[in-house]
């Protein structure tokens, strides 16, 4: 889930840029991905090929105790400085011990 903190740098990055249109992250299909993804079949290197390198790698704690190894990929695009065309998507993906996807959450468009 993207925190309050990275939300504001993207927005000072996007408002430092001028009014030309900036990108950040790696662009990506949401519905491409849902399409393509298995639970329990597909791999951390599957994954790789199809996304490349992700923004961030972290773990993700359930209450349970269990943990899982989370891939975060992002994509916004806009133009400053009224940003009127702003927009934003966000893939988060865990994986277990034996690198094979157990969940995976999107936000934002496609």
């Amino acid at each position: 889930m993207m925190t309050n903190r990275k939300v504001y740098m993207i927005a000072l990055i996007l408002a430092l840029s001028g009014c030309a249109a900036v990108e950040i992250g790696r662009d990506f299909n949401n519905q491409k991905f849902v399409a393509s993804v298995q639970r329990g079949v597909t791999t951390q290197s599957e994954i790789h090929q199809w996304l490349g390198e992700p923004a961030s790698i972290g773990v993700h704690v359930e209450t349970t105790g269990k943990q899982y190894t989370r891939w975060v990929y992002y994509f916004g695009t806009g133009k400053p400085p009224r940003f009127e065309d702003v927009h934003f998507k966000n893939l988060e993906i865990l994986f277990d011990d034996a690198k094979l996807v157990q969940g995976y959450q999107w936000s934002g468009g496609n």
